[in-house]
């Protein structure tokens, strides 16, 4: 009897000792959880205040975009640029928003006004048979003697 009552309580110890340790390991679980879920929590927030921020990067980028694009428009103006003249002339709307696409022509024609501006007599020299652009190998030819004017 006595030794089955020893066995009963080292088989009750062992138990006990065993289930300490499930609730230890439990405990731990939870814990490390907590710590996945609040850590998630946290990759969340800075998720969308990464998003916040490059959304407000990206309204701050075109905001200076349209600021650029109204400044060259100005400034061609008070260089001498009349748009209503150039427009009659030439048959191309002039604005600030001119180049929000392809204009080939009023890219063609603004490159030979500020040429025009800076020496008269060399621009008429360097574009003599490519200006006006009346044909598509005028352009090419424009292009190309615009980018050798522009670099000597």
């Amino acid at each position: 009897e006595e030794e089955e009552q020893e066995e009963e309580k080292e088989r009750t110890e062992e138990e006990g000792e065993q289930e300490e340790e499930r609730k230890k390991k439990r405990r731990e679980e939870e814990e490390e959880n907590r710590g996945q879920k609040k850590s998630r929590g946290q990759k969340r927030r800075r998720a969308e205040e990464r998003r916040g921020r490059v959304r407000a990067r990206s309204r701050a980028a075109a905001a200076a975009a349209m600021d650029i694009r109204a400044l060259f428009f100005t400034n061609l103006q008070l260089a001498g640029f009349d748009p209503s003249v150039y427009a009659r002339k030439y048959n191309v709307a002039f604005s600030a928003h001119m180049f929000d696409r392809t204009n080939t022509k009023g890219m063609q024609v603004v490159l030979y006004f500020l040429f025009a501006s800076l020496n008269r007599s060399q621009c008429k020299e360097a574009f003599r048979g490519c200006w006006p652009v009346q044909e598509v190998r005028h352009g090419r030819e424009f292009i190309q003697r615009s980018v050798g004017s522009s670099n000597g």
